[in-house]
């Protein structure tokens, strides 16, 4: 996650806040970009990134029959949003950049069971797990801490931007391990439609418009790439987005010209 705020702050223009250290690292010691981590706290092992109280609670399973997250994770959701130096707190117009490891638009769900488990599983337990996912939807990620940090991103109400690649669009799902961040309480419907949001997709030339049509499908409008290069990217919004990010930023900019 990176978060970027168009804030005048005497030599610095553009601010920069990120969870990962690796990218912080980047940033001051390759760049020399003045960037922020948020929150403290220990990296995961993995990709470097750091999850402040978020990594304190404890690990769980996926379930996907949904259920909202428990009061433990609201709680420490609720602590980083009220931190002092909370990314929500950043002087607009502000942009979150994320990413997700895949996401599940259509309903033609790719499920895949660890051998482990398949073996030792009986075809009615089989069959009972992917009834559960065929109706899970939206962004899932590999752990139950990301989800969790996900889902103090998403309270943010900040703009999101998550940067994806087409072969993450109704990838496989691997039973036990990817988790689906949205859930009964807060779900996937609700979320591309109420929170502004956008993504930017690379994919092949041949790809791009079954992807375009799966986002024009929920509304989002399109800003395409390159139509001559093999490889190419598009850019979906939904209202939220160009109301919230893009128009404010357009009236940021014009008052710094006046």
């Amino acid at each position: 996650m990176a978060v970027l705020s168009i804030e005048q702050n005497q030599s610095i223009k553009n601010l920069i806040s990120t969870n990962n250290v690796l990218v912080y690292l980047q940033f001051w010691l390759n760049a020399r970009v003045p960037c922020a981590l948020f929150p403290w706290g220990p990296p995961e092992h993995t990709y470097g990134a750091t999850y402040g109280s978020i990594a304190e609670i404890g690990d769980q399973r996926p379930n996907y029959t949904l259920p909202p997250i428990d009061n433990k994770a609201k709680e420490n959701i609720k602590k980083l949003l009220e931190d002092p130096i909370t990314i929500s707190r950043m002087k607009n117009p502000v942009l979150l950049l994320g990413a997700t490891s895949g996401l599940q638009l259509s309903k033609e769900h790719k499920i895949k069971f660890n051998p482990e488990d398949e073996n030792g599983l009986i075809d009615e337990q089989k069959n009972k797990v992917k009834e559960e996912i065929m109706r899970c939807f939206g962004p899932h990620v590999g752990s139950y801490h990301n989800k969790v940090f996900k889902r103090f991103l998403y309270a943010t109400q900040i703009p999101l931007m998550i940067f994806i690649t087409g072969d993450k669009i109704d990838c496989e799902i691997v039973v036990g391990k990817c988790h689906f961040i949205l859930d009964n309480e807060f779900s996937w419907d609700q979320f591309y439609e109420n929170h502004p949001l956008a993504f930017c997709v690379g994919c092949k030339q041949e790809e791009k418009n079954k992807y375009i049509d799966m986002f024009r499908h929920l509304n989002f409008e399109i800003y395409e790439g390159d139509n001559y290069a093999v490889v190419t990217a598009f850019i979906a919004r939904n209202k939220k987005f160009i109301e919230e990010f893009e128009i404010t930023k357009q009236t940021a900019e014009k008052g710094e010209r006046v």
